[in-house]
């Protein structure tokens, strides 16, 4: 793949990658620790922060994958409807908004 050096920062990339997944990692501790009926160390709030942390800095490093032509959204072959039960299950739990914000991201 033949990327011009203005493409992708590869810096910001995978410092955007690197500070996603230590901000992941603290809240999938936290939440394994809950799991196991076990106290966190972490205050709960701090994990509720570091949770939003982990979606901007994911946002921000598919936005620099995507824009550097590293990933390829593809549209879906049918649309997204109720054409099964899952699908119906899905759209009840009100997914669909959901997924409509991903088609939305996928034309900016």
């Amino acid at each position: 793949m033949d990327l011009a050096p203005y493409d992708l920062n590869v810096e910001t990339w995978a410092n955007t990658l690197v500070a996603y997944a230590m901000a992941f990692s603290a809240v999938v501790a936290c939440l394994a620790t809950l799991a196991d009926d076990r106290v966190p160390s972490a205050k709960l709030d701090n994990a509720a922060v570091l949770a939003e942390w982990s979606k901007s800095y994911a946002t921000k490093a598919y936005h620099l994958a995507k824009t550097a032509g590293l990933l390829k959204a593809q549209r879906p072959n049918a649309p997204i409807g109720r054409s099964d039960d899952e699908d119906l299950m899905l759209a009840e739990a009100g997914l669909d908004s959901y997924c409509e914000g991903l088609a939305e991201d996928d034309r900016i």
